[in-house]
């Protein structure tokens, strides 16, 4: 008898620790949290890439000079990181448009692969080109705005891309790098992390926008900007020297850029803070890839060839990942919201859609 009530008394001081444990101890602290690399560097050569690039220098879209050779670049580091050649997908349109059928079809059918081939555990999927807000068909967002890629002939839609990510397999890592304008959601996912430049901090919040539609891999979204915003491309020798990048933006340019409405079309904002003496403008800090902006600041370039460009989002991204220690996403997005002036009107983001400690998890080794 003396033993049943032992046992009973232990049972019971278990149960009350537990509980005690349970609601002393934060939720977040409890869940399975993701640290160390997202791609591990035995994953390398099981990997597969997919980046897409365009100039839309045969669409009717307004023509960029940059992504093309974003992509390039991007494609030179990851190699030099260990990923082999033959892993990597180039879809471009320097020799034809790229329709929309043509790009989610080779994500769909690498999607497809990936619930067969156990081989293939981590994707990069990597976009450049002109980002744009159109309405909204499925009644899913606030504001009444999908956030999507261009194509020659229709976008690819955020609701769309997400519908591909939920085809991969369950146990995969997938990242995603947008750099385009409207770029902040354009996977949607749930957790999202900022750079607060008051604190110095990188802040996380969750929305519940897809709660119980959730997608199985775990899903690490790169963005050039907010959705209200545009990414830049420039010419190359104002990235090389930060000083000369600044002194330009202090011209009365980055105090009127930063004053107004993000809602507004860069190119009236634009237009609007350059002093007579920047005519040049376009040719230096170049465009936003969005489709609707068309900035003529009197330069005319019909009589020569365009200047080179590069995006200001991954000449920043590929400094950052050359670095020979494997930097945290946090220290990723706050060195790119550091470095990145804020003349350019452009806050990175990174989202994803499973826990983790930002301060710990680095995208490669």
């Amino acid at each position: 008898m003396r033993s049943a009530v032992v046992a009973s008394f232990r049972k019971f001081t278990y149960f009350l620790f537990i509980t005690l444990l349970l609601k002393l101890l934060p939720l977040q602290a409890i869940a399975e949290t993701f640290q160390g690399a997202f791609i591990k560097k035995e994953q390398l050569k099981k990997s597969k890439i997919i980046l897409v690039a365009q100039n839309y220098r045969e669409s009717e879209q307004k023509i960029l000079q940059g992504c093309i050779t974003d992509m390039c670049s991007f494609r030179d580091v990851l190699l030099k990181k260990g990923f082999p050649e033959w892993c990597i997908t180039e879809l471009t349109d320097a020799e034809q448009p790229l329709t929309h059928d043509r790009i989610t079809q080779c994500i769909k059918t690498l999607a497809q692969q990936s619930q067969t081939d156990k081989t293939i555990e981590c994707v990069i999927l990597g976009f450049w080109g002109h980002g744009k807000q159109v309405l909204d068909q499925s009644g899913d967002e606030s504001d009444g705005l999908d956030e999507a890629y261009e194509t020659s002939d229709k976008p690819i839609t955020d609701d769309c891309l997400y519908s591909i990510l939920k085809k991969f397999r369950n146990d995969m890592n997938i990242v995603v790098y947008a750099d385009c304008c409207h770029a902040r959601t354009i996977t949607d996912m749930p957790t999202m992390l900022t750079f607060d430049s008051a604190t110095q901090k990188v802040v996380k919040s969750v929305s519940k926008h897809r709660e119980g539609d959730s997608i199985g891999a775990k899903v690490l979204t790169i963005s050039a900007c907010d959705d209200s915003e545009g990414a830049k491309e420039v010419s190359p020798w104002l990235l090389a020297d930060p000083a000369e990048e600044n002194v330009f933006l202090s011209k009365g340019i980055q105090d009127d850029i930063s004053d107004r409405d993000s809602s507004m079309e860069t190119s009236s904002y634009l237009s609007d803070s350059i002093s007579p003496n920047c005519s040049n403008f376009s040719s230096v800090c170049g465009s936003p890839r969005e489709r609707s902006i068309e900035p003529d600041m009197g330069l005319s370039l019909s009589s020569q060839e365009p200047l080179p460009k590069m995006g200001v989002m991954t000449s920043h991204v590929l400094a950052l990942l050359k670095e020979s220690q494997p930097l945290s996403i946090a220290g990723l997005l706050q060195g790119l919201c550091q470095n990145i002036p804020a003349g350019f009107c452009q806050t990175p983001c990174i989202s994803l859609n499973f826990e983790v400690d930002e301060s710990q998890l680095s995208l490669f080794d």
